[in-house]
């Protein structure tokens, strides 16, 4: 205690427990990195093809984001691909244990012209969430397509040939749907923050963890005319024209591949970019 005046006031000992952290089969700065922002710690995994883990010695409060693989473009004035879907938790209490963590990988844009982009895979947080992969995008209906695939955020649809309409974007059930191409031009697929309209992808999220990230935003539809493609956003990738190539998501962001241009053989769609997840802990919490 300490002595005040002529009274004497006690301050009681506060103990602030310390959750211990162990990671498994992740090395800092190949397949994580460690980050601080608002007075929490952020861990945040990134690597693909494995399963690495966290393990906490006690029952934590803690923050978490997960965000699946994006969808690949499809073939011929196609949809682009839909982002990974977004799965989100705040104050959310974590028993003490062991949760593995694997992400998702993007899916391949289609390079044959009348193909479908592959769909991105899931990232998974232990048991406790599972982010979809992104829905790949649609051919050219000239081709035989039909819609754009379903996952965490739907992939766009196939465009028509000449006069024809378009067909319609898939249905992301972690995000947004993608939109139906038209005569010209594939959909764009779906994006964690909204849907995809004519070309372009959805919008996805902003997330700080000390850096303001950019994460989850749908491919753009490939367009049958010259000129620039339409521009992805949040790591989405970009339309290809007659002149120019779709391009991939953005590793890391979930973003769908933009969708190819049949015209244009030099390169296939894009592919989707690879997911992530991080986990903030709102109690005190060391690495051992």
């Amino acid at each position: 205690g300490a002595r005040v005046g002529v009274g004497q006031l006690f301050y009681p000992y506060i103990n602030i427990a310390t959750v211990a952290i162990t990671l498994g089969n992740a090395s800092l700065g190949t397949d994580y990195t460690v980050t601080r922002y608002s007075g929490r710690t952020f861990y945040n995994f990134f690597t693909t093809g494995k399963t690495m883990s966290i393990t906490t010695s006690a029952t934590a409060s803690v923050n978490y984001l997960v965000l699946g693989g994006g969808g690949g473009g499809g073939g011929n004035y196609s949809g682009g691909g839909g982002a990974g879907g977004l799965l989100q938790a705040s104050a959310y209490s974590l028993p003490s244990g062991t949760y593995n963590i694997g992400i998702g990988i993007g899916g391949t844009g289609s390079s044959p012209a009348n193909a479908y982009g592959a769909s991105g895979s899931s990232t998974t947080f232990g048991s406790s969430a599972t982010a979809l992969g992104g829905g790949g995008g649609a051919y050219d209906i000239g081709g035989g397509s039909g819609a754009g695939l379903t996952g965490g955020c739907g992939g766009g649809g196939g465009g028509g040939h000449g006069a024809a309409n378009g067909t319609a974007g898939g249905t992301g059930s972690q995000g947004g749907n993608g939109a139906a191409g038209a005569s010209t031009y594939g959909g764009g697929g779906g994006g964690v923050g909204g849907n995809g309209n004519t070309m372009n992808g959805g919008v996805g999220i902003t997330y700080n963890n000390g850096t303001a990230l950019q994460l989850g935003g749908g491919g753009c539809g490939g367009q049958s005319f010259n000129g620039v493609g339409a521009i992805g956003t949040y790591g989405g990738g970009t339309g290809g024209t007659s002149t120019n190539d779709a391009t991939s998501g953005s590793p890391n962001t979930g973003g769908g591949g933009g969708g190819r241009n049949d015209a244009n053989t030099s390169a296939g769609a894009g592919n989707g970019g690879s997911g992530f997840f991080s986990i903030s802990f709102l109690t005190a919490s060391i690495i051992v």
